[in-house]
């Protein structure tokens, strides 16, 4: 994510694409155990807030706001 502060107002942008995408994600929670607090607890509320701005999101849909409302309740 690129912040461009020159303007009127603060505009972030990201870089996206599909060669970006994965071909295989592994989850392992076992490998979390291990992490300090401080990270643990920083993740977690990485994990609300963007569950919270798909929520509430302009471009939200019921189907992405059935699925923001269920992952902001699972944090």
């Amino acid at each position: 994510v690129f912040t461009d502060k020159s303007g009127p107002s603060p505009r972030k942008a990201s870089i996206r694409g599909g060669a970006m995408l994965p071909v295989l994600a592994v989850l392992d929670a076992e490998r979390t155990v291990s992490c300090p607090p401080h990270v643990t607890a920083a993740s977690g509320l990485d994990a609300f807030v963007q569950a919270v701005e798909s929520l509430t999101s302009t471009g939200a849909n019921p189907l992405t706001q059935a699925l923001a409302q269920n992952a902001s309740q699972l944090v």
